[in-house]
């Protein structure tokens, strides 16, 4: 087995990719999951509407970009998205320990452990990744819920 590669601090820069998305990832996100610009922000009124009507739960946010995420993983259909909403709800009200009284002091902590860690680049199809080293031996430090968080 290969010797596993030291980390070198300087060598991973890490910036936030803000710029618009390139016409390939468009083209990839219209074939593969639905996303089409033109009908893209029916769609968000659409589970913005059934949110409301159905009142089966009572999101934090319902801003364009938080619903994209459900329609984007739900390959833009409208009742699985509301139901993805609905279910995600349901576990932050009954687990609240995953999303209350987090600790920035300590999330900067867990991040020099680099046990998790985004990669600066992407991979062949343009998606972001995250990485979990399960072999680091800090658990005694940070439990799995914490690393959750």
């Amino acid at each position: 087995m290969a010797d596993a590669v030291p980390y070198e601090e300087s060598r991973l820069k890490c910036s936030v990719d803000t710029e618009e998305p390139s016409d390939d990832l468009l083209e990839w996100a219209r074939e593969n999951i639905g996303e089409d610009p033109d009908t893209k922000e029916l769609r968000i009124c659409e589970l913005r509407d059934m949110i409301f009507e159905r009142g089966e739960c009572t999101p934090d946010r319902t801003d364009d970009d938080f619903l994209l995420r459900f329609l984007r993983a739900r390959h833009f259909i409208v009742p699985k998205a509301h139901r993805l909403l609905v279910n995600y709800c349901n576990f932050k009200e009954s687990r609240p320990e995953y999303f209350e009284n987090v600790d920035v002091n300590r999330m900067r902590e867990l991040a020099k452990t680099l046990i998790l860690s985004v990669p600066p680049y992407k991979d062949q199809h343009g998606r972001r990744m995250m990485f979990l080293r399960i072999g680091k031996d800090i658990f005694g430090a940070f439990c799995f819920k914490y690393l959750s968080k």
